[in-house]
């Protein structure tokens, strides 16, 4: 093929792929995209031999597994089925009733995979229409928007971020139809024109929008509460237009004179130079988190995600003032997100809390943002526990036993719950209740034993009683 060694040069060193490879979590897009690109592979093997070749069907049971593999990586594989019907199109292979056959394992794979995504993000997730709260045609005009921004992305990489600002969605406003409309256009343009233009194109953009099709907004995702967009989503996507580039650079030069090959391939050494030298800065903010949250930041300043994972890091670290401030600012943007969850609500307040008990002068407000943060969610354990902390620490040992009770009642299981409650009826005096609740505690963890030695004691003197 044509440029397939600048296509694949142009795809490693681009720098959007940054986020996919530096990100440790974004390893199952890397694992996924090896499996996706191997299962691809072993399919155009197999359609190249006959079907009825018993040589043929081997290959074709790898091409199934590999793909099984790419799901079981990330469920974004789910897209490899028109990837393979589009190989067929390109090639000019008829798609027969046969071919459709053997396809439809992929398909029904796919769509089982999705299926349980889409279940576990709903019920284990909390992505519920309450919190994504968009109608169809919403979810039209941010998938549309997304399609151009990715593409740009890909043709000035100058200003790539973790977390991409959230832009407004209004359907009452005609401009913003204006990406749907250029999508619109582009589609019939390419279809009118694909005999002029060759398949090669075509394919090359639909294979580019169909990969990004579940992330672009059509389907709920957790993450479309803090971006619509992430660089991670295009990582086997801008393999597409990629390879369309370095095909039509590639013929250029073939085609051309010495002089415009040899200008040409200048050309394209300083654009792989100027391509991994953005990659060298880009994948500099990966190297420590706090690195990559102040880039963020300072890229993204209503990012009330970056926010918090900064303070969280800042309080960890002991800098609890700074933290306080992020952590403020991340309630405050959070709370005006649109669709927020009260669980993350919740979150925010507690989190808060948690800043502000580190401060002497911090108690009173620390409780107030418990309280807010079980008012949001009422079976938030460790928000009352903590709650009982402040109050114990305030003196207020009633309180602080009625809140560890709480916390007990919503989860018997919570060991730190039952040791907490054992020191404050200790604190009253109310012995044997004490050594119920610490034997409860070790029971559930016995590494409070080691955390808190006095409870050796209590454990073995109850163990010799007769």
């Amino acid at each position: 093929m044509p440029g397939a060694r600048l296509a694949a040069a142009l795809w490693a060193v681009h720098p959007v792929n940054c986020e996919a490879v530096f990100l440790i979590t974004e390893r199952k897009n890397v694992l996924m995209t090896f499996f996706f690109l191997l299962s691809l592979w072993a399919w155009l093997g197999f359609v190249d031999r006959s079907s009825r070749s018993r040589r043929a069907w081997p290959i074709y049971a790898l091409s199934l597994g590999l793909y099984v593999a790419a799901l079981l990586s990330k469920t974004t594989a789910c897209t490899l089925p028109a990837a393979l019907v589009l190989t067929l199109w390109l090639q000019r292979r008829p798609v027969s009733r046969a071919r459709w056959l053997q396809l439809a394992p992929y398909v029904v794979l796919g769509a089982a995979m999705g299926l349980l995504t889409m279940w576990w993000e709903r019920h284990h997730q909390g992505t519920t229409p309450a919190v994504l709260a968009m109608n169809p045609i919403e979810r039209a005009l941010v998938a549309s928007h997304a399609v151009w921004f990715y593409l740009g992305k890909l043709l000035w990489p100058a200003t790539l971020s973790f977390s991409y600002p959230k832009w407004k969605i209004d359907p009452a406003d005609p401009f913003q139809y204006a990406w749907l409309a250029a999508c619109l256009a582009a589609a019939a343009g390419m279809w009118l024109g694909r005999e002029r233009i060759g398949r090669a194109p075509v394919a090359a953009i639909v294979f580019f929008v169909a990969t990004l099709a579940p992330t672009l907004g059509f389907i709920m995702l957790l993450t479309f509460l803090y971006t619509f967009v992430a660089d991670h989503y295009q990582y086997v996507a801008c393999i597409g237009p990629v390879g369309l580039l370095a095909g039509a650079g590639a013929s250029f030069a073939r085609r051309s004179g010495w002089r415009n090959r040899t200008a040409a391939a200048a050309g394209l050494f300083v654009l792989l130079a100027v391509l991994a030298g953005l990659t060298w800065r880009q994948g500099l903010i990966y190297k420590d988190r706090e690195t990559l949250w102040r880039d963020t930041i300072r890229k993204n300043p209503d990012s009330f995600m970056a926010h918090t994972n900064l303070a969280t890091l800042l309080r960890s670290e002991g800098n609890v003032e700074e933290a306080i401030v992020h952590f403020r600012r991340a309630l405050e943007l959070g709370s005006a997100e649109r669709g927020v969850h009260s669980q993350t609500l919740a979150h925010l307040h507690y989190n808060l809390a948690n800043a502000l008990r580190m401060r002497p002068d911090g108690l009173d407000e620390a409780v107030a943002h418990y309280r807010l943060a079980i008012a949001a969610e009422p079976g938030y354990v460790l928000a009352h526990s903590n709650l009982g902390n402040v109050f114990f620490a305030q003196g207020k040992v009633s309180e602080a036993i009625d809140a560890y009770r709480r916390a007990l009642q919503l989860d018997p299981r919570y060991a730190d719950g039952h040791y907490n409650l054992g020191v404050a009826l200790e604190s009253l005096g109310k012995k044997e209740e004490a050594i119920e609740q610490y034997l409860i505690a070790t029971r559930l963890a016995p590494r409070l034993v080691e955390e808190h030695p006095r409870l050796a004691g209590v454990a073995s003197g109850a163990a010799a009683a007769p």
